[in-house]
């Protein structure tokens, strides 16, 4: 099973409830807010990059744009 495929089945077969919703939600806007205080911009934020992990916890991958700043540069 590739992953694509295992989140069509997490999607399709799992019922995706509010409360799961804001789990992700919050968990999305922690990983930002953590990037953020390393200084790094992700760049590419969009759906196919934020996956799931096995936990159903969120995982973002595809840094390729991503830019580290120096902390001198970050105002």
């Amino acid at each position: 099973m590739n992953l694509q495929n295992a989140i069509l089945i997490f999607t399709e077969e799992m019922e995706y409830t509010d409360t799961l919703r804001l789990a992700h939600s919050i968990q999305l806007i922690d990983i930002v807010k953590f990037l953020y205080k390393n200084y790094i911009i992700h760049r590419d934020i969009r759906p196919p990059i934020v996956m799931f992990g096995n936990d159903n916890n969120l995982r973002l991958i595809g840094f390729g744009f991503a830019y580290k700043f120096k902390e001198n540069e970050m105002r």
